[in-house]
């Protein structure tokens, strides 16, 4: 897809970028990370054709991009790439339709068929009531969507995008980063992405280390002995078993071949480097099918399953019960259960129970919660029931939308979810904060839940 080679580049007598050679495949999500000054920005700039390497080459699905004429570079890059930057860049004058139609425009598309583009992506992103609204009329996150929007209307092969998210709330920022997979599941798109927000880069399929403009280290490589060291400093202060999360981008059921082996790809690896914290938890979001039906869905995510489960690990596998958003499988107990049953290493495997999603599927886990417990033992058996990822949700009951919020936030009473956290089906069950939240409000909340916890048991 991508295939820097040897690029340098300097302003004067810095030199900023250093030989860099780097590959990036066709439907990957990628964040480049490192210090300010490291060349981040410049090596984007260089990629999207923005500016010009003094050695070196890029070619992008093999179109080496530099050798093309002023021209010609400027309509490759309106009909290939999209860029996101920090700031919308809208223009005031125009409404959110207006300018996510500008570049179509440009490349000649007929207005009526740009503007049904711009209404398709309006509807995917949930804007449809804000395509007359000007800039000034819509909201932070609003306008860095409408920004996205403009970045896809000409179905480009890459987005770039630069601090897409610097300049949004921290609610903001987790939409827009789980919209980037999202797109990348339903169009294809392949997103290279600056960014210093860490938990950005640690949802990406890759991240790429930039330090004083060379590449450091992309490969993630964990040594035995630092791996040795933790287990021997988390047991020492009482640490419970780990729960890893894979990419959110991960979707082996998706109808690209691409996407599924990525899936595999990344399962085989990460269970490879869960070994080193033996007795652990590896849990994932089932996938999407994308049209192609729940029984396919079901069939190629037991198909991926069967192919990376060994006798010999010392990790479990956790299933996440999911919201049941658009083609999403795991939103219901019995979707579980039917992957579970075509599983022949059934000991490998349990589920991950999320409040956010199970209440956003349907399950009233507020009014109800020992019917909803009841019901996960009768369908999956709460044997299964290996850890919990506690969020609250913006969304009402069986909206089927998915949207965490923290915990004294959203739609479900904190006095419910302190009920949930103290549940005896949950006795003795990791439980993962997954809230929108930095670290201090993640302090405060699990001093909340303590506080809760301690006044129902003494």
């Amino acid at each position: 897809m991508i295939d820097v080679k040897n690029i340098t580049k300097a302003f004067g007598s810095l030199q900023v970028l250093k030989g860099i050679d780097l590959h990036i495949a066709k439907g990957e999500v990628v964040s480049i990370v490192g210090p300010s000054g490291a060349g981040k920005t410049t090596l984007l700039q260089i990629m999207g054709t923005l500016d010009k390497a003094d050695t070196g080459t890029v070619e992008i699905n093999g179109v080496s991009v530099g050798s093309l004429s002023k021209n010609k570079l400027a309509d490759y890059r309106n009909r290939n790439i999209g860029f996101v930057f920090q700031f919308h860049q809208l223009l005031p004058e125009f409404t959110a339709e207006e300018n996510i139609i500008i570049p179509a425009l440009i490349a000649g598309v007929k207005r009526s068929v740009a503007k049904e583009r711009a209404r398709e992506l309006l509807a995917f992103l949930g804007l449809e009531d804000r395509a007359g609204h000007k800039p000034a009329e819509l909201s932070g996150g609003e306008k860095q969507r409408i920004a996205v929007a403009r970045a896809l209307v000409n179905n480009p092969a890459v987005v770039f995008a630069d601090e897409p998210s610097g300049s949004l709330d921290s609610r903001n920022k987790q939409e827009l980063h789980q919209l980037f997979f999202d797109l990348r599941e339903k169009y294809g798109q392949t997103f290279v992405i600056v960014t210093h927000d860490e938990e950005l880069a640690r949802i990406t399929d890759r991240t790429i280390h930039i330090v004083d403009g060379q590449i450091m280290d992309d490969s993630a490589a964990v040594e035995e002995g630092d791996a040795a060291a933790f287990c021997a400093w988390a047991s020492e202060r009482g640490f419970g078993p780990l729960v890893a999360h894979s990419p959110y981008t991960l979707n082996p059921c998706s109808d690209k071949p691409s996407v599924r082996d990525f899936a595999k790809r990344a399962f085989t690896e990460d269970l490879e480097r869960m070994e080193l914290t033996p007795g652990c938890f590896y849990n994932f979001h089932p996938g999407s099918h994308v049209g192609q039906g729940t029984e396919a869905g079901i069939n190629m995510i037991a198909e991926l399953l069967n192919s990376v489960l060994m006798p010999d690990m010392h990790t479990t596998v956790l299933l996440e019960t999911m919201a049941g958003k658009g083609s999403e499988i795991g939103g219901k107990f019995e979707e579980l259960r039917e992957i579970i049953d075509r599983v022949e290493l059934k000991d490998k495997l349990g589920v991950c129970l999320d409040t956010c999603h199970i209440w956003d599927g349907g399950y009233d886990i507020v009014s109800d919660p020992d019917a909803v417990f009841a019901e996960f033992d009768r369908v999956i058996g709460l044997d299964k029931l290996r850890a919990v990822h506690l969020n609250n949700s913006l969304n009402l009951l069986d909206s089927h939308k998915d949207r965490h919020a923290k915990i004294l936030e959203g739609k479900l009473p904190p006095e419910a979810l302190a009920r949930i956290v103290c549940h005896e089906a949950l006795a003795g069950r990791p439980i993962i904060l997954e809230t929108p939240n930095d670290d201090a409000g993640y302090a405060a909340e699990i001093a909340w839940l303590r506080e809760q916890w301690a006044a129902r048991h003494g």
